[in-house]
């Protein structure tokens, strides 16, 4: 996981939102010293990035030209989900049995 990544996860799961825009992760990425931001256009280097595709769960809400959701990573929500299923593997199997059944 690139530092990033990880950052805004640590963010995110520290504050209890669900996700955050580019302008504002880019502000905070600077604020750390990860990523520096652009001063006259806020949020364009970590824009740059999100089109590159470097944080593939990232979003464009409304397709191109919009603006950009960052969610918690796919590992992290993945991560998040077993902690609130109790880690249970019994759980895991059900659903694995279930989507298996619905796909036949």
């Amino acid at each position: 996981m690139n530092a990033i990544s990880k950052f805004l996860d640590e963010y995110l799961q520290t504050t209890g939102r669900e996700s955050i825009g580019a302008v504002e992760a880019n502000a905070l990425l600077d604020k750390a010293g990860i990523l520096k931001d652009n001063p006259q256009r806020p949020g364009l280097p970590l824009r740059n990035k999100l089109r590159k595709g470097e944080l593939p769960y990232a979003y464009q809400v409304a397709g191109k030209g919009s603006e950009w959701v960052i969610p918690l990573s796919t590992a992290k929500r993945e991560e998040t989900a077993q902690r609130e299923r109790g880690g249970s593997k019994f759980f895991q199997g059900v659903t694995e049995e279930l989507f298996r059944g619905n796909n036949q």
